[in-house]
């Protein structure tokens, strides 16, 4: 098979230009089974790098993940202060439960 043959047919077949066909099997020595599995390779490795790219540039900026941090810090604070509150002695709530009933049967 002729070279300019093989160049068509592996461009047609991987669908890649014939300069970029005829690179791979002068890679290769023109091993038209090898030049494939090149093209095919380099294919993958661009497929991995636009998709890397991609979720770059999905990433929330560094002013929204401060503010993302902010709020975790501030839902952070108000439970610390609520669980400060459960861990206050009986003899503190006992008083903070009965003042609000005493307030709806008006007896004092």
């Amino acid at each position: 098979m002729t070279q300019e043959k093989m160049t068509a047919m592996l461009s047609e077949t991987i669908s890649v230009t014939a300069e970029e066909a005829r690179s791979a099997l002068e890679a290769r020595g023109w091993n038209l089974l090898e030049a494939a599995l090149l093209l095919q390779a380099r294919e993958r490795a661009r497929r991995v790098e636009a998709n890397m790219a991609r979720r770059r540039e999905g990433r929330p900026s560094s002013a929204l993940r401060a503010l993302a941090n902010r709020f975790g810090r501030a839902n952070a604070e108000a439970h610390s202060e609520v669980t400060a509150m459960t861990e206050l002695p009986a003899r503190v709530i006992a008083p903070l439960m009965i003042l609000p009933s005493g307030y709806a049967c008006r007896c004092w």
